[in-house]
C-alpha cells in the first residue's frame, strides 16, 4: 500500500514541477515579447520645445481674456507677437519628433539584435510523455495484493483499477501496477492540467 500512495505522490509532485516550469516559461516569453520602449531622455531640444510650447499655450490664454472690444488692440499685438513663436514652435516639433524616431529605431535596432529566449515547453512536454511511458511500462508486470478488502470498498473505485481474486474463500484483491500508475496520471493531469 505504501508503494501505491509512493506513486501518486510522485505523480503529482512531478505534475506540479512540469506545470509550475511551463508556466515560467509562458511569463518569461510573455515578458519578451511585451518589453516597453524606453522614456526618450531629456535633451536640450525637448526642454526647449516644452517651454515654447508652454509659453505659447500662456499666450494663447492671455490672447482670450483680451478679445474683447475695449482691448482689441493689446488682443492684435499679442497676436502678432505670437505668430513668429508658433512657427518656431513648429520647426521645433518637427526637429524633436524626428529625434523620437530616430531614437526608437535605434532603441528598436538594439533590440532585434537580443535574442529571443528560449522555449522549453516543447522539451517539457516530450519529458512528461517520457516519464508517463517509463512510469505505465515500468509498472506493467507488478501486481498489488490488497488484503481484507470487502465488496463495498472493491467497488466501484477499486472495481476500474483491479479485480478481485476470489469472493468466497480470499479476500484479497489484485491491483495491477499499470492500471494505478495510469490512474495516478490522469489524476496529476487532471491537477495540473
Amino acid at each position: 500500500m505504501c508503494c501505491l500512495i509512493l506513486t501518486l505522490l510522485f505523480v503529482l509532485i512531478y505534475k506540479y514541477v512540469i506545470s509550475y516550469l511551463r508556466k515560467q516559461d509562458e511569463l518569461k516569453q510573455q515578458q519578451f515579447a511585451n518589453r516597453q520602449s524606453p522614456q526618450i531622455p531629456e535633451t536640450e531640444l525637448s526642454i526647449q520645445y516644452q517651454s515654447l510650447k508652454l509659453e505659447v499655450q500662456k499666450m494663447k490664454q492671455d490672447a482670450e481674456t483680451l478679445n474683447t472690444t475695449e482691448t482689441f488692440s493689446k488682443y492684435s499685438k499679442l497676436q502678432r507677437q505670437l505668430i513668429p513663436k508658433e512657427e518656431l514652435l513648429e520647426q521645433l516639433k518637427k526637429q524633436y519628433e524626428e529625434y523620437q524616431e530616430s531614437f526608437l529605431k535605434q532603441w528598436e535596432a538594439e533590440q532585434s539584435k537580443i535574442p529571443k529566449p528560449p522555449s522549453i515547453s516543447k522539451q517539457l512536454k516530450y519529458i512528461d510523455y517520457l516519464i508517463i511511458i517509463i512510469m505505465i511500462l515500468g509498472s506493467w508486470p507488478i501486481y498489488y495484493e490488497l488484503n481484507n478488502v470487502n465488496i463495498d470498498q472493491f467497488n466501484p473505485i477499486l472495481g476500474t483499477i483491479g479485480y478481485k481474486q476470489n469472493e468466497i474463500n480470499n479476500n484479497s484483491t489484485q491491483l495491477w501496477g499499470t492500471n494505478w500508475t495510469f490512474c495516478c496520471l490522469i489524476i496529476g493531469q487532471l491537477i495540473f492540467g
